[in-house]
């Protein structure tokens, strides 16, 4: 049994071969947004944490380079701690170049090396130009004058503000002359056919992840350092998350949708993803249906077969309302807690893979319902948010999982506290049905629901393991 799905395996010469999330055909639009791009241009593509992000960028880098244009991939915050991603892009920048160089034919005359020797020198400048002025007047500290301590505070203010004056001309003309540079750059890399030719792609991701405060920095060097013809950024952002942690660094009543129209020219939104197949193919890769035909036939209840444990989850997954990430995560504590399972016990699989996808997207409504403090007619209400899900409960599929989950929570000598409780819910709660109380009873108090009374710490127990090592 695997404990992770593993890497993706991108090919280079086909790197949508594995895409799970049907998104090639956005690769394509966006492509074509950017072919024959001269002027400079700054898109930012949101799509929500767990959506598929990383990997769709990835997948477009290598269609990119296979359609002949130049991308190079930034990975934001990897670079946060360095607090300088000016220096970060600037490294990406020259790895992507010289890669571009070494892959050209020796007797191909280009201006390309020259051009890259001016803008290290000129990267470096700028490097040099701006991070101690930025660094020395956003903090304050003095400027390295040795009469700065025991001069008069006029002369020392006079000479601070003729300091900055020159530090902050040295920093433009630097700037200036790295754009220059660059623009030469980016012109060499995107000669060709008008109707073929691409800009230098830059794509950045993991924004999102980074303080507000380097965020902030990254858009500003995009913005004013390297905006220039046949340059293209495609910033990936969840602008949900980034906008809840730039309000808690600056202000709940800032306008993070205003502000970050300042550094975008075309907002776009990641298409959803089909969250069927990919978990289905997760359901593949952590060989779960193998486990099941070694293990989970002796563990589970017999009404299980490898077939409906599968829809079990995905279905799940589906009432739940869980994004990628989630999926991943679910799948990783299923396949830890499968390696715990007794071939005697009587653990029902239905029930292992709503409490797995339960800790996972409402972590604390399953700790309150293992403690007690909660009991199944709140995790029922969960899964009827969704009109699915409403339909799965009103099935006779539906009615079988109600009464489990209800009974697993009470020991067997309590079943008729278990029958009153499952009353009580159903005269609470709105039932399309009014057969439905009466056949879940019946259910309930059945010789084949006797396994699953008081099953519910057992369970549990190889869950809440299965998170401690998966953490």
């Amino acid at each position: 049994m695997r404990l992770s799905p593993g890497p993706l395996n991108i090919p280079s010469h086909d790197p949508f071969k594995h895409d799970l999330l049907g998104r090639e055909q956005v690769a394509e639009v966006l492509t074509n947004l950017v072919r024959g791009r001269e002027h400079p241009l700054v898109i930012s593509l949101h799509g929500r944490w767990g959506s598929g992000k990383t990997t769709f960028l990835q997948m477009w880098q290598s269609h990119l380079r296979i359609e002949g244009a130049h991308a190079l991939y930034f990975n934001a915050w990897e670079s946060d701690l360095q607090d300088d991603p000016l220096a970060a892009l600037f490294g990406e920048l020259e790895t992507e170049l010289k890669r571009i160089e070494g892959g050209r034919n020796p007797e191909q005359r280009s201006p390309l090396p020259d051009a890259v020797k001016a803008l290290s020198s000129t990267g470096l400048a700028v490097l040099k130009a701006i991070g101690p002025l930025a660094l020395r007047v956003g903090t304050g500290l003095s400027i390295d004058f040795d009469q700065s301590a025991t001069g008069p505070l006029s002369e020392y203010v006079e000479k601070l503000s003729e300091s900055r004056i020159k530090q902050h001309e040295a920093s433009k003309q630097s700037v200036k002359a790295f754009r220059k540079a660059l623009e030469s750059v980016a012109k060499d890399c995107s000669n060709g056919d008008d109707l073929q030719r691409f800009p230098l792609v830059v794509i950045v991701d993991e924004l999102d992840r980074c303080r507000p405060s380097y965020s902030v920095k990254v858009l500003e060097c995009i913005k004013h350092i390297f905006s220039v013809p046949n340059v293209t950024f495609l910033v990936a952002v969840d602008k949900v998350q980034l906008g809840h942690s730039m309000r808690t660094q600056y202000g709940l009543d800032m306008d993070v949708a205003g502000y970050l129209r300042r550094f975008f020219d075309l907002d776009l939104t990641l298409p959803p993803a089909d969250l069927r197949a990919f978990a289905s193919a997760q359901y593949d890769a952590f060989s779960i249906a193998n486990s099941f035909d070694l293990q989970l036939r002796k563990a589970f209840n017999s009404r299980v077969s490898t077939e409906n444990a599968k829809d079990f989850l995905l279905n799940f997954f589906h009432y739940f309302s869980c994004d990628l990430r989630e999926i991943e995560r679910c799948f990783t504590l299923l396949a830890m807690a499968l390696t715990r399972q007794d071939a005697n016990g009587f653990d029902f699989f239905e029930i292992t893979a709503c409490l797995i996808v339960l800790k996972v997207k409402e972590p604390i409504l399953y700790s309150d319902f293992v403690s007690g403090r909660a009991k199944a007619h709140s995790i029922l209400q969960c899964i009827r948010r969704s009109e699915t899900g409403k339909e799965y409960l009103s099935s006779r599929a539906g009615h079988w999982f109600t009464a489990v989950l209800i009974a697993v929570g009470f020991p067997y000598r309590e079943m008729e506290r278990a029958i009153a409780y499952c009353v009580e819910v159903h005269a609470d709660t709105s039932i399309p049905k009014p057969d439905e109380p009466r056949l879940i009873l019946d259910m309930l108090a059945s010789n084949d629901m006797r396994p699953f009374f008081g099953r519910l710490q057992g369970i549990c127990a190889k869950i809440d393991l299965a998170n401690t090592l998966a953490s």
